[in-house]
């Protein structure tokens, strides 16, 4: 243990390294924010194409829509990853089961 060390941390330096363009905290959150984007890319659902005869047969809307966004204040920082895909909504959280019998394109057009 090392005797007569002194550690001064202000809050600036704290702000500093959070929120300064180039610094550490900064360069990590947005390599991480960046992964998990790309990986979320890779693996979105592609829908089949003769699903998607209806609105010209196309197909990735959702596989395209992520974004990022960053977040925090002096304190801290975050990003946030979301899709802005029309039917984002769908694809993630599902729909209410439905009771009518339901005929889709790629069985019958």
């Amino acid at each position: 243990m090392a005797a007569g060390v002194t550690v001064n941390i202000t809050s600036q330096s704290i702000y500093r390294a959070l929120n300064t363009p180039g610094g550490p905290v900064a360069e990590w959150r947005d390599k991480v924010m960046h992964e998990t984007q790309d990986r979320a890319t890779l693996k979105a659902p592609t829908n089949n194409p003769l699903n998607a005869r209806h609105r010209g047969g196309r197909v990735g809307i959702y596989k395209r829509g992520f974004r990022t966004r960053r977040t925090g204040n002096q304190n801290g920082v975050g990003a946030v990853i979301y899709n802005n895909a029309p039917h984002a909504i769908y694809v993630e959280e599902g729909r209410s089961e439905s009771t009518a019998f339901q005929v889709f394109s790629w069985t019958k057009w």
